[in-house]
């Protein structure tokens, strides 16, 4: 858990969605930081919430690549390429990177 934060990263046809959670302070020096890196473009934060518990407790940005995500959860919730502010507000992307997340964690469980 670098910097106390978790979350999840997934890249999916050149673009990347990222959930970063952990303390205020910390997601402000760590956003700052991915904003501020020149291989990044179009940076911008769709949700930012308090919350008591973490959604992604034991992960600290572990890649998932697009091919991995299942088609259902992209017919299902309406995937754009780039997730657009248009299609998917900050609730959403925060919902469809929980369902890759839990799609993910059943895959490496054997569940599937």
């Amino acid at each position: 858990m670098a910097h106390g934060l978790t979350g999840t990263l997934i890249l999916m046809d050149g673009f990347f969605l990222q959930v970063l959670e952990g303390y205020r302070h910390a997601l402000r020096e760590r956003f700052a930081i991915i904003a501020a890196d020149p291989r990044h473009c179009d940076v911008n934060v769709r949700q930012s919430i308090a919350i008591n518990e973490r959604t992604f407790p034991d992960e600290w940005m572990a890649l998932r690549h697009g091919d991995a995500v299942d088609e259902g959860l992209r017919v299902g919730f309406g995937y754009v390429p780039g997730f657009p502010g248009t299609h998917f507000g900050g609730e959403k992307l925060v919902a469809f990177a929980l369902a890759c997340y839990h799609t993910y964690r059943k895959t490496q469980s054997g569940a599937l």
